[in-house]
């Protein structure tokens, strides 16, 4: 497959895109997280209600978007389908998500999906399958027969935005992952992951220069992450 897959048909990082900065936390509680987060002096505020977020990642036969986010590439994608709540049964609003970066910058493109249920027993399908009749983002329309499920992830959030409203900021925690096997593509081999609370901030490209003000105040590093990769090299795939 070519190594152009990643790349939109219409570049639109050039009027949109942001940063998203991860920080990876194993040795303080969400609690203590969450309290630094309150006492930030972006005057962080909570703007959602804590939810739990399910994503089923896809990939080529040859795993294509996962090598290529592990060595590095300049233009990078994850194709998942997203939905909150249960994980398992009825879902009513399933989206489509095409997450693209080029280099640290990333843009997300979203479509609905038609209503589904999804349990361990089911049979997943490829992205064609996800899909019905909805037609596919020009960018993957070839090969969204080819398109499989790989890897089924969920874990909880909390959303909080900055007084200012230039920074949001994401705690995630309870991860959980979930193998997408073949021939029958179902969820299995769940790997829990109670340990680690990952701490996202996302900001335009335009805030850059103000950025290090609020990742400098907290007690943790920035550090490349990304959930797919890590749910994959947990199942295996290194």
């Amino acid at each position: 497959m070519a190594l152009s897959l990643a790349k939109p048909v219409v570049d639109p990082l050039a009027t949109s895109g942001r940063y998203e900065r991860k920080l990876l936390v194993t040795d303080i509680s969400r609690a203590n997280i969450e309290h630094l987060v309150r006492l930030h002096p972006a005057q962080f505020s909570e703007i959602y209600t804590q939810r739990y977020v399910n994503n089923c990642y896809f990939d080529t036969p040859e795993l294509r978007l996962l090598w290529d986010a592990v060595q590095g590439h300049s233009h990078r994608l994850k194709v998942r389908a997203r939905w909150y709540g249960d994980l398992f049964g009825d879902v009513a609003r399933p989206v489509l998500e095409l997450k693209r970066k080029r280099g640290m910058v990333g843009t997300k493109e979203s479509r609905a999906l038609p209503p589904m249920a999804f349990n361990a027993e089911s049979e997943v399908g490829t992205l064609a399958h996800w899909l019905g009749d909805v037609e596919p983002p020009a960018s993957i329309a070839s090969i969204t027969d080819a398109l499989r499920p790989t890897l089924v992830n969920r874990y909880s959030r909390r959303y909080f935005q900055s007084a200012d409203r230039r920074f949001r900021l994401t705690i995630d925690s309870e991860c959980e992952y979930y193998s997408a096997e073949a021939p029958r593509h179902r969820a299995c081999r769940l790997l829990v992951d109670d340990i680690t609370t990952i701490v996202e901030i996302k900001y335009a490209v335009k805030d850059d220069d103000a950025a290090s003000f609020i990742s400098n105040a907290f007690p943790f590093l920035i550090t490349k992450s990304s959930k797919y990769v890590t749910g994959m090299q947990r199942l295996g795939y290194r």
